[in-house]
């Protein structure tokens, strides 16, 4: 499989360059959270022949940049997505996997893939709390209005 393409900075790289052009953003924004104080948790989707070889090697350069935690996650192949066809990695790959990384940096084994906008505990979703009414036009905004605590958050949008 190749990589499609990449926006950046309002210019379109394809292949190996707009891989590499992601890949090096994504590792300098681990690096300057790190050194910001952020704790970083790092996903990674297994996909059985793309990847499944390299994350080992993903995991001890993201322990090098500061990162905390690993969640090392399944791919769940969705109709009408690129990977529709692929396989989905076992429990078992999954296990196996995660432990070989173990060595090097925590991981995550409760991942229960939430939505990306989830607050709290995976028993406790606190979302509701920190959001202010929306119009059903309006992107949602995260509020800590109620709370005195400074929060340091990272999003990325692929």
């Amino acid at each position: 499989m190749e990589f499609s393409y990449e926006t950046y900075r309002g210019k379109k790289y394809e292949g190996v360059q707009g891989a590499r052009i992601l890949i090096d953003n994504q590792l300098a924004g681990i690096k300057y959270l790190t050194e910001q104080g952020v704790i970083v948790k790092v996903n990674i989707v297994m996909i059985k022949g793309i990847n499944d070889r390299h994350i080992p090697e993903i995991v001890k350069k993201v322990k090098s940049l500061g990162a905390f935690i690993a969640n090392i996650m399944p791919l769940i192949p969705a109709k009408g997505s690129i990977f529709e066809n692929y396989p989905q990695t076992t429990g078992h790959e999954l296990k196996r996997m995660r432990k070989m990384c173990e060595a090097d940096l925590q991981q995550m084994y409760h991942c229960r893939q939430c939505r990306a906008d989830a607050i709290g505990l995976l028993t406790n979703d606190r979302s509701g709390e920190f959001r202010t009414p929306l119009c059903e036009t309006e992107t949602p905004v995260i509020s800590a209005k109620k709370s005195r605590k400074n929060y340091k958050i990272a999003v990325t949008r692929v």
